[in-house]
């Protein structure tokens, strides 16, 4: 299936093992903990901001990523490339450490497709965190 048919069927919750090639590049041991990091997106996404970390460099075997953002207490990462920064790689946190630099977010601003203008906060850190 497509990137977005299997995104979008991940985001309707209704992903099966038919959905998944019995040929992969990955052990099954591998697949299981993406599984797992995918079914905890949201909150790597959405939620948990003042323990995510965004990354700029993030060096792999196979890649370098210039975006990133990693979650330790979630151990996940997602490395974003492209010139529209599309998620390509879900990651450990723990092997995620190999960073040109790493920043706290403090805020997340978001935007309408189209738009130019950000218009939607999204996240912003508090002054007790």
């Amino acid at each position: 299936m497509s990137e977005r048919d299997f995104y979008l069927k991940c985001k309707q919750g209704i992903i099966s093992t038919g959905n998944i090639r019995t040929d992969q590049k990955y052990d099954w041991s591998t697949l299981r903990g993406k599984a797992n990091r995918i079914e905890c997106i949201h909150e790597l996404l959405y939620q948990n901001a003042e323990k995510t970390l965004l990354l700029n460099g993030l060096i792999t075997h196979t890649y370098v990523f210039p975006v990133a953002i990693r979650n330790d207490a979630l151990n996940s990462c997602i490395g974003f490339a492209g010139n529209i920064n599309k998620a390509r790689s879900l990651r450990k946190a723990g092997t995620s450490r190999n960073t040109a630099v790493e920043k706290e977010i403090v805020a997340i601003w978001g935007r309408a497709d189209g738009s130019s203008a950000y218009d939607e906060c999204v996240y912003i850190k508090s002054e007790n965190n």
